[in-house]
């Protein structure tokens, strides 16, 4: 589901479907002259229609939803959603587009006496009794900034990549002009987008996805985080292949990748701006390194004050594209440090070459079996590895990087979501597979086993 401000060349499907949900569901409380008065008002008055501004609903490009303001959003002229998506939130993304966009401290409306509780539910308070001119029933309204008792929850958007795994099982990774055998073949969904989605919603936090999918092979995809219980409204259908990877894994648990992006490198930049309508300053942006148009992305999520985590990988010449001086939190490994500070370094050195040229954010850098530390200003935060027996290594990092970050948002401090991470990630490892293998809060808590000692 995507909000967004309704173009002149679209007004009159938002008016159809206004008039079409007034006459289902209103136009029953009305007279006659009430229905001809909303009509001649409010549906064929060019004037009416040229001084409000509109924002619309829409599901695959099918408008479900409209809300319009008059008099600079201080008056709510029209607010109507399609009957087959009342109860699903709709209603009140489309008035909280109306306060994001800088409405007035103080908003009116006449409600009609079917809306009457749904404008209750989001703050509005009756001003009079019921009244009625030229046969139009409403009772007036008012909703005021300071005083309705609302609650900003902080939303974390993950903007990120959605793919097929085939996981090969191998003796060891092919190498140049080789033909290997492999003793299994298993199909996975996967993309590191996917993966820190699941993770993060399995660690507690309420995550949205956007991304791509192919229409014809990527819909288990969108199912699989459903049941995880990702919000998927923000996911496009392209007519091209759903992005997939080759793994191939050693009986070590190691594993090497090879990716096709796909629906992956088909974000464009208007479905960009359209999803992030949907966010506010203080809310969280989770960005990858398998979907296009990433500058672009974070350029704008910096303008409106959210939250950027940024996990460099796969670490590619596209990342020094970005403007990662608006990062505010960066998770990687020692491969992918080295990468960004240009040369092999020891893991102290890293850790103070990127403290050095990001000063202003957080950095977790996770080193193997050494553990993971987090640098933020001059703290350092170390945190040891859980050993177990590892048969998959591939979900590892992502589930990690979903726990940390949805801790992080749940109010935990560092070290304690350091150690949730830990916990989360070695639980993965002990696994097959990228996304069946993380774990569920519950499963974390409830993790016990002694760490490595110190190396």
């Amino acid at each position: 589901m995507v909000i967004r401000k309704i173009g002149e060349n679209e007004t009159k499907d938002a008016l159809e479907l206004i008039l079409r949900v007034f006459m289902q569901y209103e136009a029953p409380d009305y007279s006659d002259e009430g229905v001809e008065t909303f009509k001649r008002t409010a549906i064929y008055n060019e004037d009416y229609i040229s001084s409000i501004i509109m924002y619309g609903a829409y599901e695959n490009n099918k408008i479900v939803g409209a809300i319009a303001t008059r008099n600079n959003g201080s008056h709510i002229a029209l607010f109507f959603v399609d009957g087959q998506y009342h109860r699903k939130g709709i209603g009140k993304r489309l008035f909280q587009t109306i306060l994001d966009q800088g409405a007035a401290d103080e908003i009116t409306v006449n409600s009609s006496p079917y809306a009457k509780e749904v404008y209750h539910h989001l703050g509005f308070e009756d001003t009079a009794p019921e009244q009625i001119t030229d046969g139009i029933r409403y009772i007036p309204m008012i909703y005021k900034k300071n005083t309705a008792h609302k609650e900003h929850t902080m939303k974390i958007l993950n903007f990120g990549s959605l793919n097929i795994d085939y996981t090969y099982s191998v003796p060891h990774f092919v190498r140049a002009g080789e033909t290997l055998a492999s003793s299994e073949l298993k199909i996975y969904s996967g993309g590191k987008g996917l993966n820190q989605s699941i993770a993060l919603s399995r660690s507690g936090a309420k995550v949205w996805h956007a991304g791509a999918v192919g229409k014809q092979d990527g819909e288990f995809l969108v199912k699989q985080l459903e049941e995880a219980g990702v919000n998927t409204e923000l996911i496009l259908r392209t007519e091209g292949k759903t992005g997939h990877a080759i793994i191939q894994r050693e009986e070590s648990g190691d594993n090497c990748i090879l990716l096709y992006g796909g629906a992956n490198q088909e974000i464009s930049r208007k479905w960009i701006d359209d999803v992030l309508q949907n966010f506010n300053q203080d809310d969280w942006l989770i960005l990858q390194n398998e979907i296009n148009n990433l500058p672009y992305i974070i350029e704008k999520a910096h303008t409106k004050g959210m939250k950027i985590v940024l996990n460099p990988s796969p670490m590619d010449e596209k990342i020094f594209t970005c403007p990662l001086e608006y990062i505010d939190l960066f998770i990687l490994n020692e491969i992918e440090a080295e990468l960004l500070c240009g040369e092999p370094q020891s893991n102290r050195k890293l850790q103070d070459t990127l403290r050095a040229k990001f000063p202003t954010a957080a950095i977790v850098l996770t080193l193997g079996d050494k553990g993971s530390v987090c640098n933020i200003g001059e703290d350092e935060f170390y945190q040891k590895i859980y050993n177990v027996p590892v048969k998959d290594t591939t979900a590892a990092g992502d589930t990690f990087t979903g726990y940390f970050v949805g801790s992080m948002v749940e109010g935990a401090g560092v070290k304690a979501a350091l150690d949730i991470a830990a916990k989360a990630a070695a639980i993965a490892v002990s696994r097959n597979g990228a996304a069946p293998s993380i774990p569920c809060r519950g499963e974390v808590n409830a993790f016990s086993i002694h760490c490595l000692p110190d190396l």
